[in-house]
């Protein structure tokens, strides 16, 4: 006798919808393109990446979506609990009187109408869940969109390029898995100052680490590049 399934956990099913921007990011199309923005050649050319995957990661597990998430999560496995506790009961009173029992028949047939409504409800749990991950998702996906074009804007961006940025390593176990984090990298070789991802998620309000918010301008990085003057010595 098969016995019915754990009540109902979400934790697998963030990490695999954020890890499908390790597909979708692997488009060379700007975020700003995305956004409807024109697709005329900026006044300066110069290119930011964002790391969009943590980004919406970090958004998504936030207070701002996970409390909503956490309290449906409670509220349908409390209404699931009852019943596990009545299936437990049966199933122990079948095995004392034995499974070829006479009197485990009607227990048997209990069980098992018991169980598939059990599964029933998981499975319209499981499906209302996700349908609530998946609008927090495309809401969480536009607001980082947003911020980044916004973002771009201040720093003197004229593009946006998704791209995951750090130390390349990859946590997936799956040959097609990992064929996605490399797509997820179109940018290979970029410049510290190019990287925006810390200061999407200031602007999100999102915790960052502070070398990751020290992003320098178009304008700044050029002054930097300028030979430094040397000062007229004073006349004695």
């Amino acid at each position: 006798m098969k016995k019915p399934h754990h009540i109902m956990a979400y934790g697998t099913l963030l990490a695999t919808v954020v890890a499908a921007l390790g597909f979708y990011a692997g488009s060379t199309q700007s975020i700003a393109n995305a956004n409807g923005a024109s697709t005329l050649p900026a006044p300066n050319g110069r290119i930011a990446v964002v790391d969009v995957f943590a980004v919406s990661k970090k958004l998504l597990e936030g207070d701002r979506y996970a409390p909503a998430r956490d309290a449906m999560a409670k509220e349908r496995n409390g209404s699931l609990e009852g019943l596990t506790k009545e299936l437990t009961e049966i199933r122990g009173k079948i095995e004392a009187a034995g499974q070829n029992s006479p009197d485990a028949q009607p227990l048997i047939a209990d069980f098992q109408g018991k169980a598939q409504f059990y599964r029933d409800a998981q499975t319209k749990a499981q499906e209302e869940f996700n349908g609530l991950l998946s609008s927090q998702f495309a809401e969480g996906y536009r607001l980082v969109v947003e911020s980044a074009n916004a973002v771009a804007k201040k720093q003197g961006f004229s593009y946006v390029v998704v791209s995951k940025v750090g130390p390349v390593t990859f946590e997936s176990k799956d040959f097609n898995a990992a064929g996605q984090e490399v797509l997820s990298r179109p940018m290979i070789l970029f410049q510290d100052g190019d990287d925006i991802t810390g200061l999407v998620m200031a602007e999100l309000k999102l915790d960052a680490s502070p070398a990751a918010t020290d992003a320098k301008t178009p304008a700044a990085k050029l002054d930097e590049a300028k030979p430094e003057e040397k000062k007229p010595e004073e006349k004695k």
